[in-house]
């Protein structure tokens, strides 16, 4: 399997949780994905690392797609 279709999993992965309707998830809906805390989310957003996010309206959104991309990106592979 490569990248893409890993992303894609996952996407469909995180639609399947029903976190939102939309395409984006909020701060709090992303550390639950991830298994982090928002409080981390929220540093790492402030130190430009970690997931890419919108913002839109004031809010901080998160793609899925990007969620899905860091998930697969960070996985760490065993030999």
């Amino acid at each position: 399997m490569n990248i893409e279709e890993e992303i894609e999993k996952y996407e469909k992965e995180i639609k399947a949780l029903g976190l939102t309707k939309g395409l984006n998830l909020n701060s709090k809906q992303t550390a639950q994905v991830v298994g982090i805390s928002p409080s981390t989310i929220e540093k790492w957003r402030k130190e430009g690392i970690g997931i890419d996010h919108i913002i839109a309206g004031g809010r901080v959104m998160y793609p899925i797609r990007a969620i899905a991309r860091f998930q697969v990106l960070s996985q760490i592979k065993t030999a």
